[in-house]
């Protein structure tokens, strides 16, 4: 009879599965309805329809990213028009197959109660739709996982072409977003060299040493500039960690596989590389080698520009780690080994009694009367233990390594792709990274909470699992407060709920209040006044209103945040404006000051300021007219 109950359980799972994936997809298609992101949204819309138009990326304009997203959204604005709401149902559909490879790959290693968990924390992490973010990571974090995927069923089966396409799948992460990419393929790498062999050789030996102390060069190399002990901490030594266990795994030697290395390394290798040079000779042919920024792809980025440290742990943090600390240090150890146990804990509460405590007050996320207590509360006790959630699931699937040991199959190569995927939190370290930089690791903490449930039972499996899920929700409890607050009370000076239509037809959706009037009001002006395709400037990191104007921005520039144009690219931005004379620029206030432009970018709002004049105004939006006596 039991055996029955769970034969129709395993049957009901699959249906099941698809029915929440597919629910998600729904909430994410319909609450795409709302809100609008002029920054980083109008940033891929704005390129995406230059590249429909024809514009080629790196020749016409500047991006520090593989091209793939701008091909994919260019793509779907062909078949079915340049929207917004196009944009926003692809990534509820990519955000769907996100959900799915989650929750399967997380049941290979977990029963399905728990393989829920990954799931669950994206979708409550997720700003969207405040901040609904067409970002390339989410395309190639779904290729990561698809790789994950088809590594474990080359893990079951032994089938050569599983390895061909899991090397193709890198090279689609590869073309979305290159560190992704790049940290995937190693993963590839890592699955190939690292898997222990019954048999082995000396060169076999001296490859595996090589890969492990090569990427490990590579990792510090890249890390270099901003390896802080947070970051050191936090991001480099578990991936250290991670490489010395698989090393001293694959040295040990098991009956795992038996496979040519080199015949592996061929095929995995060399589907990469077609799925590379599928896009990327193309794209020197029609750039030139000179001219195709080769550095970029191989992640030579200014830094300096976009980087963001850990941010210091805020006040609750410390007591609700030391709490986990010592509830799994008297939990886990054995009696006879309890002073292994006592010494891991002290060491632990040395390295977080040492963590740097937030000085000074947290912004005012609401002034909602009935939300900002329980978010004020929220956000100034735990407001920055979620730019640590990946380190710190990270960390969790070494524990589980290290205290139940590799038994699990897939779950050391989780662990392993976790901590890859958590370096792409490097070097910006903010809410919106510590998303996408999640999910995987999520699946190795899991994995370990996995291990915990099948070796302990009692009072014992409850608090153990009970300590372990609670820090994800603390972490984004202060993100899910926020979101229901901003949504509830979306302008500090309107009623709650307080939304109306855009009125644009390009972006059919509802937004506040006032920003709806502002944003409506500055497009209507300019389509107005300006026939289509004539060039519109806005400044300083608005793009999306050359999307809903349907104007072109007449620069290779998209955003102007302070620190990211040298002297060189503001005289060319200067220069392609005289070329242009656009009639307009729209200028946001609020962005000058929220952004704090200057006076990093003084050499561009002095010309603009002798060359244009203030005709009109939309609050903060203003509408400068070129003057007579054009410059």
């Amino acid at each position: 009879m039991l055996k029955s109950g769970a034969r129709r359980a395993g049957v009901r799972e699959p249906w099941l599965v698809l029915l929440v994936v597919a629910g998600i997809v729904l909430v994410y298609a319909w609450s795409g309805h709302f809100w609008v992101d002029l920054v980083d949204e109008g940033y891929f819309l704005d390129l995406s329809q230059r590249v429909l138009n024809g514009a080629l990326p790196y020749r016409d304009f500047t991006t520090y990213y593989t091209p793939g997203i701008f091909s994919l959204f260019a793509a779907a604005f062909k078949l079915f028009g340049a929207n917004l709401l196009v944009i926003r149902y692809l990534m509820a559909v990519i955000r769907g197959l996100c959900a799915l490879l989650l929750y399967a790959l997380t049941r290979r290693v977990a029963p399905w109660p728990l393989a829920w968990l990954p799931v669950t924390f994206v979708f409550l992490f997720d700003a969207w739709p405040i901040e609904p973010e067409p970002h390339p990571s989410w395309p190639s974090l779904v290729a990561c996982l698809l790789t994950m995927e088809f590594l474990v069923r080359h893990l079951t089966t032994r089938r050569l072409y599983w390895l061909a396409l899991a090397g193709a799948s890198a090279g689609v992460a590869y073309f979305f977003k290159q560190n992704i990419g790049a940290f995937t393929a190693i993963g590839v790498g890592s699955y190939v060299l690292l898997r222990p062999r019954t048999s082995t050789s000396l060169w076999l030996r001296a490859a595996q040493v090589g890969f492990v102390v090569a990427t490990a060069v590579l990792i510090t190399i890249v890390m270099h500039e901003g390896l802080d002990p947070l970051t050191f901490g936090g991001l480099w030594l578990p991936m250290m960690v991670i490489l010395g266990l698989l090393l001293y795994r694959a040295i040990r030697g098991s009956s795992e596989t038996d496979g040519s290395v080199v015949l592996d390394t061929v095929v995995s290798a060399g589907s990469f590389s077609l799925v590379t040079a599928a896009w990327l000779i193309p794209l020197l042919i029609a750039l030139g080698v000179r001219q195709t920024p080769l550095g970029l792809f191989v992640g030579e980025v200014d830094q300096a520009s976009i980087a963001t440290a850990f941010a210091a742990v805020t006040p609750g943090i410390p007591p609700l780690l030391l709490t986990a600390i010592w509830a799994a240090a008297v939990v886990i150890t054995p009696r006879a080994r309890r002073w292994w146990g006592l010494a891991v804990a002290l060491g632990l509460t040395a390295m977080v009694l040492a963590l740097p405590i937030w000085q000074g007050p947290r912004d005012v996320l609401t002034t909602d009367p009935l939300l900002q207590p329980i978010l004020g509360w929220l956000d100034v006790n735990f407001g920055t233990l979620c730019l640590y959630l990946p380190s710190m699931a990270v960390w969790a699937g070494i524990g589980g390594l290290l205290a139940f040991g590799t038994r699990l199959t897939p779950h050391p190569y989780f662990v392993l792709f976790g901590g890859l995927t958590s370096l792409t939190l490097y070097p910006r370290v903010d809410v919106l990274h510590a998303i996408v930089s999640s999910p995987v690791a999520l699946i190795g903490a899991t994995g370990t909470l996995a291990l915990i449930y099948a070796r302990f039972s009692g009072w014992r499996r409850t608090v153990l699992i009970a300590t372990g899920v609670l820090l994800p929700i603390v972490a984004v409890a202060p993100q899910v407060a926020w979101r229901v607050a901003t949504v509830v009370s979306p302008d500090t000076t309107g009623e709650r709920l307080d939304y109306e239509p855009l009125g644009i037809a390009d972006a059919p959706v509802l937004v506040p209040r006032p920003s709806a009037a502002d944003m409506h009001d500055a497009v209507a002006f300019i389509d107005a006044n300006t026939p289509p395709g004539t060039p519109l400037f806005v400044y300083p990191v608005a793009p999306l209103f050359n999307f809903l104007a349907d104007r072109p921005n007449p620069t290779r520039f998209d955003h102007f945040l302070p620190g990211t144009l040298s002297d060189q690219d503001f005289e060319q931005v200067i220069g392609d404006l005289q070329h242009a004379r656009p009639r307009y620029v729209l200028w946001d206030d609020l962005g000058v000051h929220l952004w704090l432009t200057d006076p990093d970018n003084r050499p561009l709002s002095d010309y603009i300021w002798s060359c244009y004049h203030q005709v009109t105004a939309f609050h903060p939006y203003l509408v400068l007219e070129r003057n007579a006596d054009a410059c």
